[in-house]
């Protein structure tokens, strides 16, 4: 990604974080990113598009994390690993970015809306079939199946955070959800 398109991106997610998505426009982001209007424009098409980027999965688990976890020899332990994760990156992206992301796709906003489960369960395939070989899960559901339905838990987990207003403990909820 270019610097110009990263410092969008990044300046988005702290003005959302600041403040809400209500009141966002291209000028407030290109004068906390320091690019012109223009350069805004040659990066992305309108707001919806550098907002649809701000929940890209490749934008959340980046390649310092991905490392991480794959540093562990445990596949249940990358398992959770990527999954505690992507819910610290959810709570950090703040109440109204994360309401913003579920209101996005529940209004049809993002034309490729199932990509966060596909992305997210075809990370996780390979740990769980790992951990099926070697017999620290006992389902012996294809893990395809498996990861599907884990990242569907999850995101009912985020779901229901979102409509309690953030009140309650994300990931722990979530993590023992999917235990």
């Amino acid at each position: 990604m270019n610097e110009n398109r990263r410092k969008i991106i990044d300046a988005t997610v702290e003005l959302i974080k600041e403040s809400g998505y209500e009141n966002l426009n291209v000028q407030t982001i290109c004068r906390r990113a320091f690019v012109a209007r223009s350069t805004f424009y040659y990066q992305f098409h309108s707001l919806d598009e550098v907002l649809n980027h701000c929940f890209k999965m490749d934008y959340v688990i980046d390649q310092t994390i991905s490392d991480k976890i794959s540093s562990f020899s445990n596949p249940l332990d990358k398992l959770f690993c990527f999954h505690i994760t992507y819910l610290k990156q959810t709570v950090g992206l703040g109440f109204d970015l994360a309401r913003y992301q579920q209101i996005a796709r529940i209004k049809g906003l993002y034309p490729d809306n199932k990509v966060n489960y596909l992305t997210t369960s075809n990370s996780i395939i390979t740990y769980i079939r790992e951990a099926q070989e070697l017999q620290l899960i006992h389902n012996p559901t294809p893990p395809e199946i498996l990861a599907y339905t884990i990242t569907k838990s999850m995101s009912g987990c985020i779901a229901h955070w979102l409509y309690e207003g953030g009140n309650y403990n994300l990931i722990k909820d979530t993590l023992s959800a999917i235990s």
